[in-house]
């Protein structure tokens, strides 16, 4: 667990400003806290990724056939 001096390491690193952003979503100014809703919303992202990019490869091998079909196997 991160200790006050930390914290404020912490906070001057991200900035302010951006945890600000997460103090006013709980209706608190408190650091620690607003950097685990920070950390809670870095793990929500990133369980997002794979089926993210499962879905763009989706597309875009939907994309390349049709493209395929209409100008051949050799379009740019």
């Amino acid at each position: 667990m991160l200790d006050a001096a930390d914290l404020l390491v912490v906070e001057k690193a991200i900035s302010p400003q951006r945890l600000g952003t997460y103090e006013k979503a709980m209706g608190m100014k408190s650091t620690r806290r607003a950097l685990e809703l920070h950390a809670w919303n870095a793990q929500v992202t990133g369980a997002f990724m794979l089926p993210q990019q499962v879905c763009e490869v989706v597309i875009r091998n939907a994309v390349s056939q049709v493209v395929e079909a209409v100008y051949g196997a050799q379009w740019p």
